[in-house]
């Protein structure tokens, strides 16, 4: 974890965070990849993070790129076909160049929901006291 982009402490931790300073965690494992979280605001607060869905992550670019090629494809079927007398090219271009559009916009939407995420909370605790120790307990 880093407190503007000075190294503090590597998670799980618990430290306090002065208002006003921009926090950013880094994943050390390949690919190593860094997710702002942003301003914390004045209070007691739980980050937690999300690293990205590979998986998920790769059919998205997959499908963008088949999607993507679908849609030039369909352009070129509908321009030429549409433009000549030759309707059944025309209805094979529409028909590509809307299912091609279709798989890129549900790519991509794939693509952005597998990105890591950051996910700020309040902080969960309730203070202890028994015979002689005197505590807070709970989820930081």
């Amino acid at each position: 974890m880093r407190l503007d982009n000075n190294a503090v402490c590597t998670t799980p931790c618990a430290l306090y965070v002065e208002p006003g300073r921009f926090v950013t965690m880094h994943m050390q494992d390949l690919p190593r990849s860094k997710l702002s979280v942003g301003y914390i605001p004045p209070g007691d607060f739980v980050v937690s993070a999300k690293p990205r869905a590979e998986g998920a992550f790769a059919t998205g670019v997959t499908f963008t790129s088949l999607g993507g090629a679908a849609v030039v494809t369909g352009i070129t079927l509908t321009a030429v076909g549409c433009s000549t007398d030759r309707s059944g090219m025309c209805t094979a271009g529409l028909v590509t160049g809307l299912a091609g559009a279709a798989v890129t916009a549900f790519s991509i939407n794939l693509i952005r929901n597998s990105l890591p995420k950051a996910a700020i909370g309040p902080a969960q605790a309730q203070p202890y006291i028994t015979g002689n120790q005197v505590g807070v307990a709970g989820s930081f």
